[in-house]
């Protein structure tokens, strides 16, 4: 709900509000006993929302990282949420701390888990931490791993949420394009839009940007009013 009211979505602030005092409740009266497998896991990310919405809880982030009882996962997930309050330290403390791959641990109990979700986790952690070069490694983990054309709703939330972290780390430079023939430029979400004239049916592109840019041409066409077409199959057919 924060990001979808930082990226412009309506979200009545009765409802934010009231959603905050019930995660900070929840924060509060987390217990590091641990009765349930990736309990610890919740909790991280509960404390990551309240970040995230400006109510960091960082007491309760010291006692669990404290506890000595998280999981791998968990572990992440309180890294990301050390880094978004401002104390990027700690959380490559606690990322330095762990091994290159999540624990196995038992599937089921009552939080869901997958390896592709463990790691789109580690993705976002690695790149609010900043260890750009690690993060795009899981990146090429979590692009091959198998079913990723069919993800479940969480995977694909927090793949989403990786992907966009590391992003906003490796395209912060400002791309300055430059294309002949070019009737109308324009510039949005990040893309230079350019209209070729079609009179000359060609252009050349020049990149002044500090890194790589990727170009695509498109192509498209109108005909006239009134001007007839020809039929043509192009060894198309259809039986009715």
């Amino acid at each position: 709900l924060v990001t979808a009211g930082n990226e412009g979505f309506s979200i009545g602030n009765d409802v934010l509000r009231n959603l905050v005092n019930y995660q900070k409740r929840c924060s509060q009266n987390f217990k590091t006993s641990k009765p349930y497998e990736f309990d610890d896991l919740a909790q991280a990310y509960r404390l990551f929302s309240l970040g995230l919405s400006g109510n960091p809880d960082e007491a309760a982030m010291n006692r669990l990282k404290m506890s000595g009882k998280l999981s791998w996962q968990g572990s992440m997930m309180l890294a990301s949420a050390y880094c978004i309050c401002g104390r990027k330290s700690v959380g490559e403390e606690i990322i330095a701390s762990l091994s290159t791959s999540s624990d196995v641990g038992r599937i089921g109990g009552r939080t869901y888990r997958s390896p592709f979700r463990d790691k789109a986790i580690a993705l976002e952690a690695l790149s609010l931490c900043g260890n750009v070069a690690e993060a795009v490694r899981y990146a090429a983990e979590v692009c091959s791993e198998d079913g990723i054309w069919a993800l479940s709703t969480q995977e694909s939330a927090f793949a989403a949420k990786a992907f966009n972290a590391l992003g906003k780390k490796v395209t912060g430079g400002k791309i300055d394009v430059t294309a002949t023939n070019s009737k109308e430029s324009s510039e949005q979400n990040g893309l230079i839009f350019n209209l070729i004239d079609p009179e000359s049916g060609e252009t050349r592109m020049t990149n002044n940007s500090s890194g790589p840019v990727y170009a695509r041409v498109t192509s498209a066409a109108k005909i006239p009013a009134g001007t007839p077409v020809p039929a043509r199959s192009e060894n198309l057919g259809i039986d009715v």
